[in-house]
């Protein structure tokens, strides 16, 4: 039997194998592009960056008393839309 898999037989072989395919891939030869195509040769646009504070657009809210919620439900309503 020429391939065994149990036994000392099976591990020298892989081993062989793997030394002889690592070998083979290191000494060939690579394109100066590597596949990569045109669009590695043409440079990456990229938005321009600017500064914004962290605090930009920060708005500060203060506690306020309670008011009526009657009244402020008729503050913010549309006109013309409350039927009594």
């Amino acid at each position: 039997m020429a391939f065994q898999r149990s036994g000392t037989c099976f591990i020298p072989r892989a081993l062989a194998l793997l030394a002889v395919t690592s070998l083979t891939a290191a000494c060939t030869e690579t394109r100066s592009s590597a596949g990569l195509g045109t669009e590695a040769a043409e440079p990456a646009t990229a938005r321009r960056v600017h500064y914004e504070s962290v605090t930009a657009g920060f708005v500060a809210y203060r506690p306020v008393n309670p008011t009526d919620w009657r009244r402020s439900n008729e503050r913010v309503a549309p006109s013309g839309s409350h039927a009594r």
